[in-house]
């Protein structure tokens, strides 16, 4: 049998290059869409991609995911699927996806309260415009009757009818979409949430009227908030509509408006499940807070307007609040009626009147603990020496740069702020 030599041209080869990445970005797309968090991991186990409900449900980003180590990434209750593959290159090292597993009933069920969302807000907008036309024309029907008319109770019934329309209006309302609402740092069960402060309360109040409400930190940058009731099983058509509102006339258990509208404002997740031997267990994952930081106090002090004002620019606002003063004895006066404690005071050397170092051994009377940072670009006889300064007291001298400043204000008062309390 004779054998052809077949070549293939440059343009086939190119067109066969052009249909394969087609065909990988197609499944590239997929992946991306599935609503079940799947990562792509090296056989180390480090994450070389992920897709998007992976990213969104661990708060990471494609920049900040690539080679790091999945134990980093997954808290230590999840459960996962992982399952080995070979990559199209034979020469190259094994692959692993990871399913995340427990997952679908949350995204199913906010996705269904995302619906119900919609809904409500178009069945409240039209109800109100009806029960306002039934009641003004019942109204005015009813004024217009003789007294003693057969029909006005007929009419009383309608205004009745027209009420109790307006109340499943309202009991609607909550599961509307709301406009956003400021995010506070609140503290629960000692974690840190980021949520509406009031909204936040009001969902866990109504959380602890079903069950035991607890509250855990999820790496990274997530906050579990747990309901547990160990006594109520339900059945599976009463988990998937466990969020749903109630719009009988006496419900049987109080209204979780709030805790749909907390997840929806902190753009979180939750989910509802039920078993005859863990009972019924609610469960919300929202954003948590960063410590927000007390900002220090700086007293700055210098006879020049100008380098007092530098100081204060110098210093992040964020982090320092800077009080000004001309000369020692006004100094004095703001360290004595200051709200806040005096963390450091800044004081120029040479200055009419009392100089720096006098007035720094009056402030400390006044302000015992605080930092004392001396500038000058000359101390004179009077001065502080530089060789024998005690401990919490510095020196920098002028001319310096606004980053010299701010590097030594933040090393002499490096560990002293605190997280705020809320």
């Amino acid at each position: 049998m004779e054998h052809s030599d077949q070549r293939w041209t440059s343009r086939e080869v190119a067109r066969l290059l052009t249909l394969v990445e087609a065909e990988r970005r197609y499944y590239q797309e997929i992946l991306e869409l599935v609503p079940v968090p799947i990562a792509i991991l090296s056989e180390t186990l480090e994450i070389k991609g992920a897709n998007r409900s992976f990213r969104n449900r661990f708060n990471i980003r494609t920049d900040q995911m690539t080679g790091l180590a999945i134990h980093t990434v997954l808290p230590d209750n999840t459960r996962y699927t992982l399952q080995p593959v070979r990559d199209w290159d034979s020469q190259a090292a094994p692959l692993n996806i990871l399913v995340v597993e427990d997952l679908p009933t949350v995204s199913l069920q906010t996705a269904g309260l995302d619906a119900v969302s919609r809904t409500a807000a178009r069945v409240v907008h039209d109800a109100n415009n009806l029960a306002m036309i039934m009641a003004g024309y019942g109204e005015d029907l009813l004024h217009g009757l003789p007294a003693g008319s057969p029909l006005k109770d007929n009419v009383n019934e309608i205004l009745a009818a027209t009420e109790r329309l307006s109340s499943l209006a309202a009991k609607l309302a909550p599961y509307t979409p709301q406009p956003p609402q400021q995010m506070d740092q609140v503290v629960f069960d000692k974690v840190l949430v980021s949520a509406p402060r009031k909204l936040f309360n009001e969902a866990i109040r109504t959380l602890s009227l079903r069950g035991k409400v607890s509250a855990s930190l999820q790496a990274p940058k997530l906050v579990r908030i747990v309901c547990r009731n160990r006594k109520e099983v339900l059945n599976p058509d009463q988990v998937a509509r466990y969020f749903e509102p109630d719009l009988s006339p006496q419900p049987a258990a109080p209204s979780m408006a709030a805790v749909y509208q907390l997840v929806n404002q902190c753009g979180g997740t939750l989910s509802c499940e039920s078993s005859a031997t863990e009972g019924t267990t609610v469960t919300l994952i929202l954003p948590a807070a960063e410590p927000i930081q007390e900002k220090l106090t700086v007293l700055a002090v210098d006879d020049e307007a100008g380098i007092r004002g530098l100081i204060a620019k110098a210093l992040p606002p964020e982090r320092y609040m800077v009080l000004g003063a001309a000369d020692a004895d006004e100094a004095l006066h703001k360290a004595r009626t200051s709200d806040r404690p005096i963390d450091i005071l800044i004081t120029d050397v040479m200055m009419p009147g009392s100089n720096g170092k006098d007035l720094a051994n009056e402030f400390q009377l006044v302000c015992p603990g605080a930092k004392i940072l001396f500038i000058s670009g000359y101390t004179g006889e009077n001065g502080p020496d530089i060789s024998k300064l005690s401990a919490g007291t510095g020196f920098l001298a002028k001319p310096f740069t606004l980053t010299a400043l701010e590097a030594k204000v933040k090393e002499m008062l490096a560990g002293q702020s605190t997280a705020a309390s809320a």
